[in-house]
């Protein structure tokens, strides 16, 4: 055991750092140009703070450049610093600290600060030029994975100062965005850069060219753009770990669902993902059996005096039975296993780690699925849970399932699950680490992206027969996606003959492909690319379904909403149950469903791929009468079987289970009887 203890103790450690308070310094002198919206810069980055659990120390005093000053600062922001503003030993003073790994924020005309400073010119990545009048303009964001710009429109349409450049700094920093010149005039650039990000130096810089107006300051979408920087060069962003499965990274839903499987209710907005009262609560698709799941969440601000049982209230569901709390707990004592961090109805958080209702909390939980001899179970769950970096579950028993008149506790595995009970809780980086890591996988390709599909798109409705093994193929034209109606970017045209001017709202597409050695294919991930709307079925049946009502549909049913732009070849991914997987022929079944009668093109592609493993690798140890048998940790609904001759049609489970230690071993002992011979596999539970 000794290995896991110490990847748990590996693990605290970082949930503990990332995302711990950390204090920013805001730099705002100013030996030219004098910005009025600096105080307005000042105030958001401090509410900022006090939302996000940072310190924000403001100063126009360039004697606070030295070692021992900006050692206690994870950024620097330069807020519409303007001239020189630093003094050689400043300089210096803050050359050392961002080499030493600190980190730079510039806002606005921090680019026209320091002209005869070469480093800081590679620093901020360019020098302001010339700007034209203020006015609106479409900035087009590159990067949708950063945290400073994930949750901004494509085409972000607003009113600022648009400063020109007096060099292009595209090649040497990472391009967050960039100005549309045809949407304004006096840009001078041709490709605009507006907003970056690099490693420079030893440390990591930030740079935004809005920020003029003092109403910039009050923009969420401005105002979330420089929270997402300010994390970034703090170093203040969780990131998962490798090997992490990414549940919510700010934009992607395509992991959840409401629990009768029908579509996502919550919203997605500003990176966050928000409870919609009123709707229900969701689940992953997929089932996991023992990991370790990282989520932050903000609770909502309730009036004072508001009972208990009004509070804004949510919860996460470990394997869909046991909740670990979530609630407005600040300030209140802890008793009735009812604060955050509690197993909701058996036991207390061991302290109160809250923060204000408002701010972004986040919970860490470590979580071993309980052990089971058949249908019976003979060693509860257990969870550690940290509630901002406090550990305030250790290694706790759940003894059974946290709701109120709950069914039977049933074996592991389970989905996740998110409750909606009060308020519009919100939630970010949600991401899970499995602890059950199965040596020797790799990636198998079952249905790959670009390849050949059947399809009908004349206007009729194929009924369900289509999805189904036996439907006629033949009947239906092929195609390579990525499909189209003919606007430049699709491999294969369909209905090309449209020549009065018709639109069908729905495409079928189907496709059949083999796949063979099931047993040991596991992590089934389904990709797909849909305009508009998506309904995927596997062997007839639904594994995915985005964009859609949640009712059913036919022919004449249309997505939701339209999409356009880049989110047309965007992939949405989800996983699927594997047991949907057969050996042999298979057969995936998809529908496109437009936003209605005038839409103008349809874009598709899907890919389909799992994780295979190789047969494991059994060691034999002998001791008097005894055989212990060990080998590595393999996927859900494989046993341990038996025969005592070969060849053999009497395989048959081992007479003693397992003891598993996920991720790592597993083990059976068995006496020796006087048979000759022993030969053992896994095998399939059917």
């Amino acid at each position: 055991m000794r290995p896991l203890v110490i990847s748990l103790l590996a693990f605290a450690a970082v949930c503990s750092a990332s995302g711990a308070p950390f204090k920013v310094l805001v730099f705002s002198k100013t030996a030219a140009f004098r910005h009025a919206s600096i105080p307005n810069g000042i105030a958001a980055i401090r509410q900022l703070g006090t939302n996000n659990s940072f310190e924000v120390s403001a100063t126009e005093n360039a004697a606070d450049f030295t070692d021992t000053n900006l050692a206690q600062f994870a950024a620097v922001i330069f807020l519409s610093t303007t001239g020189d503003v630093l003094d050689a030993a400043q300089q210096s003073a803050f050359e050392r600290y961002i080499r030493a790994g600190g980190g730079y924020v510039g806002i606005h005309a921090a680019s026209d600060t320091e002209y005869g400073w070469p480093w800081y010119g590679g620093l901020v990545g360019a020098w302001f030029s010339s700007h034209p009048a203020i006015q609106r303009a479409n900035v087009l964001v590159e990067d949708f994975e950063h945290p400073s710009s994930r949750f901004l429109p494509e085409a972000w349409a607003r009113n600022d100062e648009w400063y020109n450049f007096q060099t292009n700094p595209r090649t040497n920093v990472h391009v967050l965005a960039r100005l549309d010149e045809s949407t304004y005039t006096g840009g001078t650039m041709g490709d605009h850069p507006i907003a970056w990000y690099h490693e420079y130096d030893g440390g990591r810089a930030w740079y935004t060219a809005g920020g003029h107006t003092p109403e910039s300051y009050a923009e969420p979408p401005f105002v979330t753009h420089l929270l997402g920087g300010i994390h970034y060069a703090a170093n203040a962003i969780s990131n998962p770990p490798p090997g992490a499965l990414v549940l919510f990274n700010g934009r992607d839903t395509s992991h959840w669902t409401a629990p009768n499987g029908s579509h996502m209710p919550w919203q997605v907005t500003n990176d966050t993902l928000t409870v919609v009262p009123g709707t229900t609560s969701i689940r992953t698709f997929q089932p996991f059996e023992e990991y370790l799941l990282h989520l932050e969440f903000l609770v909502p601000p309730s009036p004072a005096g508001t009972p208990e049982n009004s509070l804004a209230n949510s919860g996460v569901y470990l394997q869909g039975q046991f909740e670990i709390q979530i609630l407005d707990s600040y300030g209140r004592p802890i008793t009735g296993a009812n604060e955050t961090g509690a197993v909701w109805g058996q036991r207390d958080p061991s302290t109160n780690a809250a923060r204000p209702a408002g701010t972004w909390e986040r919970l860490d939980i470590d979580f071993q699925a309980a052990r089971w001899n058949g249908n019976v179970k003979i060693a509860n769950a257990r969870a550690s849970v940290w509630w901002n970096g406090v550990l305030v579950q250790d290694n706790v028993a759940i003894t059974g399932p946290t709701e109120g008149g709950a069914p039977p506790e049933t074996p592991p595995p389970g989905p996740i699950g998110l409750q909606n009970l009060v308020g519009a809780v919100q939630f970010r980086n949600i991401w899970l680490l499995p602890r059950a890591v199965v040596p020797r996988g790799s990636p198998v390709d079952l249905v790959q992206p670009g390849s050949v599909w059947r399809y009908l798109d004349d206007g009729s409705a194929p009924g369900v027969e289509w999805r189904a093994n036996n439907f006629a193929d033949n009947l239906w034209r092929v195609g390579r996606a990525q499909l189209g109606y003919g606007d430049g970017d699709e491999a294969t045209v369909i209905r090309a003959d449209r020549t009065n001017g018709t639109r069908i709202i729905t495409t079928y597409f189907r496709k059949s492909f083999v796949a063979t050695n099931t047993t040991a294919v596991t992590n089934l991930e389904l990709r797909v690319v849909r305009d508009d709307g998506a309904i995927v079925y596997l062997n007839g049946v639904e594994v995915f379904r985005n964009n859609m009502p949640v009712t059913a549909v036919d022919s004449s049913t249309t997505a939701i909403t339209a999409i356009n732009g880049a989110d047309e070849m965007r992939w949405f991914s989800t996983n699927i149950n594997r047991a949907v997987l057969v050996e042999g022929t298979n057969v995936l079944a998809v529908e496109i469903h437009q936003s209605g009668t005038t839409s103008t093109d349809v874009s598709f592609d899907l890919a389909l791929s799992a994780l295979g493993f190789s047969p494991p690798d059994l060691s034999v140890a002998s001791s008097g009468s005894e055989v212990a048998l060990n080998w590595p940790a393999m996927p859900a609904g494989f046993q341990l079987e038996m025969t005592t001759s070969l060849p053999s049609n009497n395989w048959t489970p081992a007479t003693n289970p397992p003891a598993t230690i996920p991720g790592v071993r597993s083990s059976v002992l068995f006496t020796n009887s006087g048979v000759g011979s022993f030969f053992f596999r896994l095998g399939k539970i059917e």
